[in-house]
């Protein structure tokens, strides 16, 4: 397992990683924008503060798609499987 790692980290990181990293830092980045967004519209309309946390972190959650993290994690299993190099001879 050692040896996968070290063997990847030589390789760099791969295009459908950088994909990856990217989409997921777009949709973290939206669902925290709108959570902000609604925390201070919450605060201003007169939310106690415990009830704005709440809603905010309601809306984060409710932005991220619940396939997202096994998404992630069979591509990254994927990524690493066609990286090995193949028996093949080729």
């Amino acid at each position: 397992m050692d040896h996968d790692r070290i063997v990847l980290d030589c390789l760099g990181k791969s295009p459908i990683g950088e994909e990856i990293d990217r989409f997921v830092s777009i949709i973290s980045g939206v669902a925290c924008l709108l959570g902000l967004i609604f925390f201070v519209l919450s605060i201003f309309i007169g939310y106690q503060f415990i009830d704005a946390l709440v809603l905010f972190i309601g809306i984060m959650v409710a932005n991220v798609p619940q396939g997202l993290p096994m998404t992630v994690t069979v591509t990254r299993s994927w990524d690493k499987f066609m990286a090995w190099p193949s028996d093949s001879g080729i």
